[in-house]
Order: C-alpha cells, then structure tokens, then sequence
C-alpha cells in the first residue's frame, strides 16, 4: 500500500514537471485619447515585462490632423506621441529596446534622424527602418516601438472619481506654469533654471540626479505637452511643496502624480528642492 501510494506521488510530480507553464497573458490597453479610441487597435498591448507601441504618427494630440511643419514637425510629434503611451504604461524613451520606422520618402531620412537622435540621449535602441508607399492619413512618417517596463502600482478602484484641484498661491503656481512652458519647448536648461544648485530629480528607473547641470543632462531630449495641477500644497517659512498630478494636455485624464519639495531662494522666489513623479500605469 505504502509503495503504492509512493508511486502515484511520484507519478503526479512527474506530470506536474513535465507540464508547460501558463504562457503569460497580453493586457490590451485602449487609447485614453477621444479621437483614437474608434481605431481597430489598442495604443499598447503588454505581456510580461515588455511594452509593444502601435505605430504613431505626427498627429495632434485630441485629432487625428497631422501637425505642420513636415518631416521634421512630423517626426518630433510622432515621438512625443510615443513617449507619452510609454509614461502612461509605466515605461519610458529611456526604457525602447526596439524601433521600427517607416518613412512615406527615404530622401528624408536625414531630417528624421535629427530629430530621432535628441529624443535618445542614454542610449539608441535597435532599429529597422524602411520606406512606404502610403502611410495612414498622409503621414511622412510613422513608429512603433517595444520597451522594457517594471512592476506597477494596483490601478485605483473601477469609477473612483479624480482628486480635485487646488488653488496655488500666485508665486507656487509659478512654479508650475514655468515647468510646463520649459518641458513643453523641450528647453532642459530652463527646466534645470527652476531648481535649487543642489537640487534632486527623483525620476523612476533611474538613480537620483542632482544639480542643475546634471539635470540639465538628464532632461535633454525630453519634453512636449503638459498640464500640472495641484492636489495640495504647504508652506512654512522658506520650504513648502506641492503634490499633484500630470496629464498631456488640460482637461485629460491624469497621465500620472508629482511632488516638489521647494525651497525659497534668497530673492524671494521658489525654487525646486526635489521633483518625485511616476505615472498612474495599471500592474501588470
């Protein structure tokens, strides 16, 4: 009876063993965007630590109308477009192991690299490129990506209601404004200008940063529309901060959350001691 009961236990583990393990399952994640979310595709589709882009193009955020400018305006849209999906996911530019791109005219693969070189300043991801015949909506150009992504926050729970926002005082909401205008012209020494000598960036996946001019480094390349609103804010004497939350554009679902530590500098103005943010990415 004893031998019996052996070998059936040793029969089960051997099953057991020799039995393929579950294939992990894709997470399809829709666009959040209004004008995209009737298209046949989602903006990104997860499985394991990989991230797959859908190509994208120079398309304005809210439409599906290609920005002026060509080649060159195309290309810089099409990449903020591409970073944004990343950020939203959990992953970032930083984090691409793989591009491919497809150019409506090889003759302008020169001005594309131009372009294409600033939004990957720690490093270039492999890369395929080749020309078409036609691309969607007249485009010169579109990209698709696969990054890496990390572990992600639990989402919040179904139909929890956004955080409202707070009034800042004048010279807080400053702080924010100038952030924006400096990240939307992807200005990295105007970024830099707003914090303190020795102050931090604390991004995700990346080890702290600081001084202005190693965050004027860390922020090259980077850049393009955001909106900052305050959830809350604090001041006491000559340090303050602001919690809140980022999105593309005003008015969007928030992309994700921030808090600055500040410090008033000696002509009265506040200055960044810290800027911790991470994105609002369901776990994977």
């Amino acid at each position: 009876m004893k031998l019996r009961a052996a070998l059936l236990t040793l029969a089960m583990a051997a099953k057991a063993a020799g039995s393929p393990a579950d294939p992990p399952t894709p997470q399809f994640f829709p666009s959040s965007d209004p004008a995209l979310k009737a298209l046949p595709f989602s903006e990104a589709v997860g499985i394991g630590d990989l991230l797959f882009v859908s190509g994208q193009i120079g398309n304005a955020p809210g439409t599906l109308d290609l920005v002026p400018g060509g080649i060159e305006a195309e290309s810089r849209r099409a990449l903020e477009n591409m970073g944004a999906i990343l950020e939203r996911h959990g992953s970032s530019l930083d984090c691409v192991v793989k591009c491919t791109v497809f150019l409506a005219d090889m003759r302008e693969w020169p001005a594309f690299n131009e372009v294409y070189r600033s939004f990957f300043t720690h490093g270039l991801p492999a890369r395929s490129a080749l020309g078409a015949s036609g691309l969607a909506r007249g485009a010169r150009v579109e990209i698709e990506c696969v990054a890496s992504v990390g572990p992600q926050p639990w989402p919040a729970p179904p139909g929890a209601a956004p955080l409202p926002s707070a009034a800042l005082p004048p010279e807080l909401a400053r702080v924010l404004t100038d952030y924006e205008a400096a990240w939307g012209g992807r200005d990295a020494a105007a970024l830099s200008r707003l914090f303190a000598e020795d102050g931090f960036v604390l991004a995700g996946g990346w080890p702290p940063v600081r001084g202005r001019a190693e965050i004027a480094k860390h922020y090259a390349g980077k850049g393009g529309p955001l909106a900052l609103r305050a959830l809350a804010y604090g001041v006491q004497g000559t340090v303050g901060y602001i919690i809140g939350a980022y999105a593309r554009q005003a008015g969007s679902p928030d992309d994700g959350k921030f808090t600055l530590t500040l410090r008033k500098d000696s002509d009265g103005r506040w200055l960044i001691m810290s800027d911790m943010d991470n994105g609002n990415a369901p776990r994977r």
